[in-house]
């Protein structure tokens, strides 16, 4: 995917609208409910960000031998944001409602046709583009607004790419849990903790599962931080923002 790109070969044009493109997700907002409690965050910090767990992840697995391909899981955390310009976030508790991945695909596929113009390597963006679906169930993958093409090629990633999807989707959670830290140690906001951690629980607990990721089961996410997890959560019920 996207091995032939170099933002030295793009002319005047194209360069200007990839740095466009790079200031209006700065210009997205996350976190809506949040953001009163010093909990600021833009797509483009997200992914600044939260890019540095892929190599921290991808070493973790690599020590039990698996072979990550690296580039592919970058290149895809570098342009998963790009379609919420069209859309902006889409709230958690919103998210199984309301179905943007069709007009975000679109999106990207415009501003992908002014930046890449071959044609071979354009489609190696669509493809990381698309990896970020590929983490979940094929069932559920059949219910994105995505067109029937479009949803095949999910499923070819998600054969080809199995380990790296996880890994994406490791990455995008913990990056929440380090935006909900932030509302702590920024404005003393305990409750978004809580909050957040009850939104990925069930995540975190898939991707640690036995044949998932190791860098969750027996590092990041083990069966000593699984039990402390849930006593905190049920221990701080009434802080739950969102129902």
């Amino acid at each position: 995917m996207g091995d032939n790109f170099s933002y030295a070969s793009l002319n005047d044009g194209d360069r200007k609208a990839l740095d466009s493109t790079l200031y209006r997700l700065e210009e997205v907002e996350r976190w809506a409910n949040y953001r009163e409690w010093g909990g600021h965050e833009n797509s483009l910090l997200h992914t600044v960000r939260d890019i540095f767990f892929i190599p921290y992840l991808a070493n973790l697995e690599e020590e039990y031998g698996r072979r990550i391909d690296r580039e592919v899981l970058m290149q895809a955390f570098l342009l998963h944001d790009w379609g919420e310009i069209a859309t902006n976030d889409t709230l958690w508790k919103h998210k199984d409602k309301v179905k943007t991945e069709a007009s975000e695909l679109e999106y990207f596929r415009q501003i992908a046709a002014r930046i890449v113009p071959d044609s071979e390597e354009r489609h190696g963006w669509i493809q990381a583009y698309l990896l970020q679906y590929a983490f979940a169930p094929e069932e559920e993958i059949g219910l994105l607004s995505l067109e029937k093409e479009d949803k095949n090629l999910v499923l070819v990633l998600k054969r080809a790419y199995p380990v790296e999807a996880l890994i994406f989707n490791a990455a995008e959670r913990l990056g929440y849990l380090c935006y909900a830290i932030n509302c702590y140690t920024r404005a003393g906001y305990f409750p978004a903790i809580i909050q957040i951690l009850r939104n990925q629980q069930n995540g975190l607990l898939y991707l640690a599962e036995p044949g998932n990721l190791h860098s969750l089961r027996n590092h990041l996410f083990t069966r000593r931080i699984q039990r402390q997890t849930q006593r905190l959560i049920t221990a701080c019920d009434r802080h739950f923002l969102e129902v």
